[in-house]
């Protein structure tokens, strides 16, 4: 078992001075942010493919024991709301390929509006190729979260617990992994959680390993520089738990 803690996203100018020194160039961000942190969640494949020399270089700038979590592109999931994906998903699977043993979890973030559906959900899952064997799924329409939909996604991965829309994050699915996403406490990406939270959570994460389990957590509280300096306090909390 191992705990993960880190940011989604590093690509970030206004992390000078929180992270990275004030006249360091972008193209060595995730030099400085590896050395800190061991795990990343890349969301630009949510947009577009990945370019392989982007890919290859991270896996360069990177120690042996780093873990790339990657989200799923949103043609997937926001476009084609899981539907006819077998296409898209090779592609997706292929265009990781560069990461290697460094590849994490597969983050599935379905729209507030996708409403559960189980024939569905399993057609998708017929469609993910075999090498993306850790799927992490961050539902957020109310319906997904039923002991069936519960019991699927820990098969393939797991249930991500989340704070979009103020959901309580300080919950553990069941899952070969476990996953925490967090979006801010009171303003989306712009907030700081307090150190009581992250106590809190450090306790829940600390909790989730002592099953065996990886866990990950990622801060999207990007905003200020708060994903970075809540992302240390957890660590450190982490740390006194004996859990880091």
């Amino acid at each position: 078992m191992s705990v993960w803690v880190g940011t989604s996203g590093f690509s970030y100018n206004h992390w000078r001075e929180v992270l990275y020194p004030a006249g360091v160039s972008s193209s060595h961000y995730l030099e400085y942010y590896a050395k800190e942190f061991h795990t990343v969640e890349i969301n630009a494949s949510f947009y577009r493919s990945l370019n392989p020399k982007y890919v290859e270089k991270w896996y360069q700038d990177t120690p042996e024991y780093f873990k790339f979590a990657v989200k799923c592109p949103r043609v997937v999931t926001h476009i084609q709301r899981l539907e006819s994906t077998c296409e898209p998903m090779k592609n997706f699977a292929e265009s990781l390929s560069g990461f290697g043993d460094k590849l994490g979890p597969v983050l599935v973030q379905c729209p507030p509006s996708l409403r559960a559906d189980e024939d569905l959900l399993k057609k998708f899952l017929d469609s993910v190729p075999a090498k993306l064997s850790l799927l992490a799924f961050e539902f957020r329409h109310d319906s997904w979260f039923t002991d069936s939909f519960i019991e699927i996604a820990a098969a393939k991965g797991c249930m991500v617990a989340h704070d979009y829309g103020k959901r309580d994050v300080l919950v553990q699915y069941p899952g070969r992994i476990a996953y925490f996403r967090l979006h801010g406490p009171a303003s989306d990406y712009s907030s700081s959680y307090s150190d009581d939270f992250l106590a809190s959570l450090a306790e829940v994460v600390s909790d989730s390993a002592s099953s065996g389990r990886d866990v990950y957590v990622y801060f999207n509280n990007d905003v200020g520089g708060y994903a970075v300096r809540n992302a240390r306090t957890l660590i450190n909390r982490l740390m006194e738990l004996g859990a880091y």
